[in-house]
């Protein structure tokens, strides 16, 4: 299920989902490792932010310099795993 809001899409980041979305054209991803959390955005090495913490990790992520919650009208989530 998409979530349908910022509000949603921050309570399956914490409850371990991972999840693919575009934003701009590119392609994202959230994801629950054993390492912690990571965002990266596809074929982009530089890109990978890892933390302990989901809310650490969605504090730091900006999608051309703006936080995830003010790029949320314009993300389409693909996958939720």
């Amino acid at each position: 299920m998409t979530p349908s809001s910022y509000d949603q899409f921050v309570e399956d980041i914490r409850s371990g989902r991972d999840i693919e979305f575009i934003y701009n054209s590119n392609r994202y991803s959230i994801t629950n490792t054993p390492f912690g959390y990571s965002f990266t955005r596809y074929y982009d090495e530089d890109s990978v932010i890892t933390t302990k913490q989901p809310d650490e990790l969605l504090s730091l992520v900006k999608l051309n310099g703006l936080p995830l919650k003010e790029a949320w009208p314009d993300i389409e989530i693909d996958i939720i795993f």
